[in-house]
């Protein structure tokens, strides 16, 4: 269906009363013609672009949606720039989920050079590297965003710390890797090279202290001593321990960070978070709670978060309990409640979108028969494609979110 573009009140109620289908290329069409910044923002062209490419997406049209993309980037770049982080961050989780790092890193480009244009945003597609272990892209990315965002007045005080971190960790690697060689470490080098990411000389001792400590006992007095100094040491063991299975710091850091996120969120009475038992002890409703606020909020921006958090447990009880920092009943009850998150999980549409879980070697817990069948329910959500609608009465709603609730699925 074409229409020429003369007078964007006509083009509006004819995209109005458009099927679907129809809508797809009377966009194209427009995209396709010179357009003013004026006549942008009279038709919300921004908008419609967004809104047609989540249509595209809940169909399972990627390439269709991609190529709209790469389309609106060729004919309008202005407008492009205007709206990458909104539609480039498909791009992104495409190319990661086909493990195709030469697109990732095209697709990547606007948030490299424009980071804060939508910080959010930014902070999203850098998860998804994390969580992917793509640690040579999530570098990239932080090094050239931390500046800027550390910097930027309109971006709130120590978001920069989500870029810096990657770089700490990147670098905390190779100090393993040294160590394990049994080369000798330039503490004061490592320091110079990341001074200029926020780190200064309390950092880089409390650092070397972590590496030199290797007991796990008396964790409970060390939790009240100082909480959080205890829970940074043990994240730098989890990622220690996780190299085992091939997983970059960059990556279990995150894992780890997730899994904190919830355990720092609940409200429990100070004595309860100095005892191990008690702190890392997961209530399976309080998980439901704070998984359902990540992965089904309307306004959420944290779904990868969430699923990194329930495929992520596993993981991290797995190591608790093996230094004896935990009870077996407290593991056991953490498993269960992942367990059950899992399930509800599975049944929400877009699997492939986290299919990052997969890149992680199982955990103990999980065999590789279960992980096998797992991933291969994660790309089915990919197989069933829908065309899109050429019935202009039976148009699917727009919705902000793809997701929705968890609650109907979650086993009581």
């Amino acid at each position: 269906m074409a229409l020429a573009f003369t007078d964007p009140e006509q083009w509006a109620a004819a995209y109005e009363a458009a099927s679907t289908q129809q809508r797809y290329h009377l966009l194209r069409d427009v995209l396709a013609q010179p357009l003013s910044p004026q006549l942008v923002e009279e038709l919300d062209l921004g908008m419609l672009l967004v809104e047609m490419q989540h249509q595209l997406v809940a169909q399972n049209q990627l390439e269709p949606a991609i190529d709209l993309i790469q389309f609106l980037q060729q004919h309008q770049p202005q407008v492009y720039q205007q709206e990458f982080a909104a539609l480039d961050d498909l791009r992104v989780q495409y190319a990661l989920y086909r493990n195709d790092p030469l697109q990732a890193q095209a697709a990547l480009q606007q948030f490299i050079a424009r980071p804060c244009d939508d910080i959010e945003q930014t902070v999203v597609v850098l998860n998804y590297l994390k969580f992917y272990d793509a640690v040579d892209l999530a570098v990239e990315l932080c090094r050239a965003a931390y500046p800027v965002v550390a910097s930027s007045p309109a971006v709130l005080p120590r978001t920069e710390l989500a870029f810096s971190s990657v770089i700490w960790d990147a670098h905390l690697q190779l100090i393993q890797e040294q160590l394990q060689a049994q080369q000798p470490l330039d503490w004061d080098g490592v320091l110079a090279e990341l001074a200029d990411y926020g780190m200064d000389r309390r950092n880089m001792d409390e650092i070397v202290q972590a590496f030199q400590e290797d007991t796990y006992a008396n964790i409970g007095a060390r939790l009240k001593r100082n909480r959080d100094k205890t829970l940074q040491w043990l994240a730098l063991r989890f990622c220690q321990a996780m190299t085992a299975q091939q997983m970059s710091f960059v990556c279990s850091h995150a894992i780890w960070n997730a899994v904190l996120g919830f355990w720092e969120a609940r409200e429990l009475p100070p004595k309860q978070r100095t005892q191990p038992d008690t702190y890392f002890a997961i209530s399976a409703i309080q998980l439901e709670r704070y998984v359902s606020q990540q992965i089904g909020g309307v306004w959420s921006m944290q779904q990868a978060v969430g699923v990194a958090l329930v495929w992520g447990i596993p993981y991290v009880y797995e190591f608790l309990a093996a230094r004896q920092i935990i009870s077996p009943p407290v593991q056991q009850q953490a498993l269960a409640a992942a367990t059950n998150l899992k399930a509800a999980i599975l049944h929400l549409p877009q699997l492939w979108k986290y299919d990052f879980v997969h890149r992680w070697q199982p955990p103990n817990s999980v065999s590789p028969a279960e992980a096998a069948a797992e991933a291969a329910q994660f790309a089915r959500s990919l197989a069933s494609v829908s065309p899109l609608s050429d019935n202009t009465e039976n148009r699917r709603p727009f919705s902000l979110t793809a997701l929705g609730s968890l609650a109907p699925f979650v086993e009581r």
